[in-house]
């Protein structure tokens, strides 16, 4: 009795073991990721769209956007609205200007910069999430 009461402690905890690992790999392997690196998120701009799709960018990992609050901002619009640097119905808007978006799902996130002017010249980004 004793014996199977042991193997029965001893499987229990190498399944606890086990699931403590899966879940830190899990959450470990998302990344924080600087959008446009050093340059970040400004005017005059790179093309982001092209340097998100050289990242690799998966489920869960976030963007850190940093800019200046005073002369830009972040704004997740639609395909539509992003094609048209529209920005009158964000679907989430920042303006700390150290803001991070966690990318929850497989798709195309779309951001621009919603001051006027700013999409039409550059400060937009598409980024696929694989």
């Amino acid at each position: 009795m004793a014996i199977s009461q042991g193997r029965g402690m001893a499987t229990n905890l190498l399944l606890m073991l086990a699931m403590l690992l899966v879940i830190r790999a899990h959450c470990s392997s998302a990344a924080v990721i600087n959008v446009g690196d050093r340059v970040s998120w400004t005017l005059p701009s790179i093309d982001y769209s092209r340097w998100a799709a050289s990242k690799g960018i998966r489920v869960n990992d976030v963007l850190r956007f940093t800019y200046s609050s005073e002369l830009h901002n972040v704004l997740q619009v639609t395909k539509a609205d992003y094609d048209s640097c529209g920005s009158r119905k964000p679907l989430a808007a920042y303006s700390n200007g150290n803001t991070m978006v966690r990318l929850p799902r497989r798709g195309t996130y779309y951001f621009i910069c919603g001051v006027p002017g700013h999409c039409s010249a550059g400060m937009k980004m598409a980024v696929t999430v694989t």
